[in-house]
């Protein structure tokens, strides 16, 4: 039944759109609000609360996404090849379009992209949402996709495109079969399989079943292959969550706390007579304070400590780093108060997993770019396999440690200390402080011990324990100089 495909398309994106939902809002700083419980809290400081949050999902995504880029095309074989892919690549505005992608991939857990014919006849790469997508894998060829859907929403009408493959010939031919909706939505939903149709020819979407050259999606999953990914926000949320409670705490502390709360005792204080409540004797009416005084010996005035707030920042650093620690964010990115940012190499350290992770992505994603470009290049009339291409990839590092290597030489050579050009590498100054010493020491030894064609000294000079040259021996009393020669 041809219907089966688009029942199983809105079951599965059903399924998977209350998480996408969430993640994309945690993403973009929409969270859940964290209220404080069993407090009753004025309009203004509710909706303070409801929006005031410190966002890290969107750091969780972007670190990595910042990394993953494309820097270029290369073909080592077929030099034509490579020409082609960059002009495909320009004209496709891949350097635009694939973070894109990369960035749904790490914040919903999966990006896609489809491949077909421009107005033009020209191939086009086409970036989706993965709210939109949903595919299917082969059970004998669990890395093959069998069947792929897209569902938008066409005016008042909801359209779904099903792509058929032959996983016995996935660089073969596909089916696309149309379909439409017959009416509107009451939910403003997807509306259940019932409601769609074939399309006609007639209603101005083209043929109803066409046939392609080659499967056109292409999907990228977060460090997964032949499934749907994980999203990198799925162990970050309820951290957050427990984060923006800390800070939500804090702020109703300080709004009941944070200064001095004034009291007094055995006064007789006066009623308002409108409202019937007592006045505070501690402002006037005009909101300023005022000198209160009274004749009664058992009166008694004072205020309570204000309250201590450092122990609502130190638990809010904790969590951050928790964030950071599932996130694979340094230390030095969420906590920029309590830790300084590392430089040269401390930075690789501490950028060491992010890194890591990056690079594991490169080699999973990297396939799938290789089989799409190499898709676009055939569609181009330059017949090729992903085995024919290779990925560019920018630097993983947030650091390029030879560049700095070959830049502090330069500025060796142009007089540069050697310990400062240590410390710029990001050495700690004082192991900086002690190698110099040493490969100071070590060349006054390597001197010492060579041969003094003038003073004939053949025998080595040992060091001292402190790796310093013994003092010369001073001559015997009564001794004559020697001559100098």
């Amino acid at each position: 039944m041809p219907l089966s495909d688009v029942a199983w398309a809105i079951q599965d994106m059903n399924d998977r759109a209350g998480h996408l939902t969430l993640c994309r809002n945690y993403y973009e700083g929409r969270h859940r609000p964290v209220l404080p419980a069993g407090k009753t809290l004025n309009r203004l400081l509710r909706e303070l609360l409801e929006d005031l949050t410190d966002n890290l999902c969107d750091d969780v995504v972007n670190e990595p996404t910042d990394r993953l880029t494309i820097a270029g095309w290369d073909a080592p074989n077929r030099p034509e090849l490579a020409q082609a892919a960059a002009e495909l690549w320009g004209e496709n505005r891949g350097d635009a379009r694939s973070p894109k992608v990369h960035r749904d991939m790490w914040m919903a857990g999966d990006g896609f992209a489809i491949v077909q014919e421009n107005a033009q006849g020209r191939p086009r790469m086409f970036v989706q949402q993965p709210e939109q997508l949903a595919v299917r894998y082969s059970t004998d060829q669990p890395d093959v996709i069998e069947c792929a859907a897209k569902a938008w929403k066409a005016g008042s009408r909801w359209r779904i495109n099903v792509y058929l493959a032959d996983p016995s010939h996935p660089e073969g031919p596909a089916a696309l079969e149309r379909y439409a909706s017959k009416g509107t939505s009451p939910t403003g939903g997807l509306p259940s399989v019932k409601a769609f149709q074939l399309v006609t020819e007639e209603e101005g979407y083209g043929l109803p079943a066409e046939e392609l050259p080659a499967f056109p999606v292409f999907h990228f999953p977060a460090d997964e292959v032949g499934r749907y990914g994980r999203s990198a926000l799925t162990p970050v949320i309820p951290l957050q969550d427990v984060l923006n409670k800390s800070i939500g705490d804090m702020v109703v502390t300080m709004e009941d706390t944070a200064m001095p709360q004034r009291y007094a005792i055995g006064v007789q204080v006066e009623y308002d007579p409108e409202t019937g409540l007592e006045i505070n004797p501690f402002t006037g009416p005009s909101g300023k304070a005022k000198v209160w005084r009274t004749g009664s010996e058992k009166a008694q005035f004072g205020q309570f400590a204000q309250a201590d707030l450092s122990g609502f920042l130190e638990v809010q650093d904790r969590w951050r780093a928790e964030i950071g620690r599932k996130g694979y964010l340094p230390a030095h990115s969420v906590n920029p108060t309590t830790s300084l940012p590392p430089s040269g190499v401390s930075l690789l350290v501490a950028d060491g997993r992010q890194v890591k992770r990056v690079k594991n992505a490169q080699t999973i994603v990297g396939q799938t770019w290789r089989e799409l470009m190499a898709q676009m290049l055939t569609m181009a009339g330059h017949a090729c396999t992903a085995d024919d291409l290779e990925i560019v990839w920018g630097p993983a590092e947030t650091r390029d440690e030879q560049a700095l290597v070959d830049t502090l030489t330069a500025k060796v050579a142009l007089g540069l200390p050697k310990l400062q050009a240590l410390i710029e590498m990001g050495y700690d100054p004082d192991d900086a402080a002690e190698w110099t010493a040493q490969a100071q020491a070590q060349a006054e030894l390597d001197a010492a011990n060579a041969v003094d064609a003038m003073g004939g000294r053949l025998s080595p000079v040992p060091l001292t324990p402190g790796g310093i040259l013994p003092p010369p021996a001073s001559p015997p009393a009564g001794a004559a100089e020697p001559a100098t020669p």
